[in-house]
């Protein structure tokens, strides 16, 4: 995206012209890498350093073994993996994006899927009814992962302005 686009999708955004996937609530979800998706972890995990049990019901979200303080993550229940923290929207995102619904996405590659950053669309197109307080869009689209970290961080920055003025 060129500096000039970036410059008008944030100033949209700003504006509330634009509804961006990340506008959605989300929740944390562990993931396991090797797994490849949402699963059940392990409670008390051994501590590789000095090999202590540490639970996170005494540990609390730092996850640091009281012993050495060495960071011990949850582990995957199938594979024993340690887990990573995905943030994921509390509703399904075809609800807002409707193409997204009907399957725009259905014959892409999960390579080409892993690059997108954000979908989007302008509020213009929402129907007349929504869901739990969120638009129904009749279009999306698409910004790569690159253009998205730089928008992200310039709306962030800009929110942050308004607030301190």
């Amino acid at each position: 995206m060129s500096e000039e686009g970036l410059r008008e999708f944030v100033k949209g955004v700003l504006r509330g012209e634009i509804f961006t996937d990340y506008q959605i609530a989300r929740r944390a979800e562990h993931h396991c890498p090797k797994c490849e998706g949402p699963t059940q972890w392990l409670g008390p995990t051994d501590c590789p350093k000095c090999e202590k049990l540490v639970d996170w019901i005494f540990t609390g979200p730092s996850w640091e073994c009281p012993e050495c303080e060495t960071k011990v993550g949850p582990r995957c229940g199938e594979c024993k993996a340690e887990l990573v923290e995905v943030q994921v929207p509390t509703i399904d995102i075809g609800l807002v994006f409707l193409p997204l619904a009907f399957g725009a996405l259905a014959d892409w590659p999960k390579a080409e899927i892993e690059k997108i950053g954000c979908v989007w669309a302008f509020n213009r197109t929402a129907l007349p009814r929504g869901i739990n307080g969120y638009p129904m869009l009749t279009e999306s689209r698409l910004m790569h992962k690159d253009d998205w970290t730089r928008a992200h961080k310039a709306i962030v920055r800009e929110q942050q302005r308004e607030i301190e003025i």
